[in-house]
Parts: structure tokens; C-alpha cells; sequence
């Protein structure tokens, strides 16, 4: 299986002259703890996570740009990279996510710890007293509270 298997495509992204707020809102009400910060040729300059974004809002709220606080030094895979690849990156370095790019460094999808979770379950063969609370959380019958 490789990454073009498992990545997000519909992405949310800003560009780097996007005023800062912009990824607020990204993040705050499309329930997503990563945004993509790209140029005007939709090649990827940078990342913006809830860590990113504190710590340049701290600093001075108003006036910000995606390219003040974003982090540039990112790591990548492309859509032929083996998922146990990209999934040995994310553990090794604590990373939530990876963005996918083209030869030419366009960004083409992301791929999160939430996808390899969801594959994870898909491929899991859990038993019949396994089922998804009202909350989305799995757990067995004998857990529940009496």
C-alpha cells in the first residue's frame, strides 16, 4: 500500500501572504490540526499547526502572515512513497502529519495519524462485543459502567 492510497486530497491550505487569522479559522472550524501553507504556484513553503500558530500570535496578534509563523523546515513524501515508510517517519520524528508533493514540490495531500488510524481499524478484525459509542469511541461491553 502507498501514501496516494491512504492521503487527503480535499485539503484546506493558505498561501504564505495570507494574514495568519485565515489558518485560525482553518483550524478552529474544519476540525483539522494541520494546514498546508503554499505559494502562488501551489508549492508547499511551510506548515501551520496549533504550535505554530501560539507561538506567533503571542508574540504580537495583529499583522501576521502564514510565512511569519509557519514552519518551513518540513518533511515530505510523495504519492509512491510506501505507507510503511511514511508511517515509520511519523513515529521516528512525533509527526502528526506528512504533506504529499509532486516531483516539483506541489502539493497534491496530506496524510495524517488519524488516516493510519483509520486504516488500522478498517483492517483490524475486532470481536462482535466491540462497537462505536455515541462518542465515536470504541470499546467492549464489559467496560461499560453499570
Amino acid at each position: 500500500m502507498y501514501v496516494k492510497d491512504m492521503m487527503t486530497t480535499d485539503l484546506f491550505v493558505v498561501n504564505e501572504s495570507d494574514k495568519v487569522e485565515s489558518a485560525s479559522t482553518i483550524l478552529n472550524f474544519r476540525n483539522v490540526r494541520h494546514v498546508p501553507v503554499v505559494n502562488n504556484d501551489n508549492k508547499l513553503v511551510g506548515l501551520i499547526t496549533p504550535r505554530e500558530l501560539f507561538g506567533g500570535l503571542i508574540k504580537e496578534p495583529n499583522g501576521f502572515l502564514a510565512k511569519d509563523v509557519m514552519k518551513t523546515e518540513v518533511i515530505t513524501v510523495q504519492p509512491g512513497t510506501p505507507l510503511i515508510g511514511a508511517l515509520d517517519v511519523m513515529i521516528v520524528n512525533k509527526f502528526g502529519c506528512l504533506p504529499v508533493v509532486d516531483n516539483n514540490r506541489k502539493l497534491v495531500g496530506i496524510i495524517s495519524e488519524i488516516d493510519l488510524l483509520k486504516l488500522l481499524y478498517k483492517e483490524s478484525k475486532l470481536p462482535d462485543d466491540w462497537y462505536l459509542d455515541k462518542r465515536g469511541i470504541s470499546y467492549k461491553e464489559t467496560d461499560k459502567k453499570k
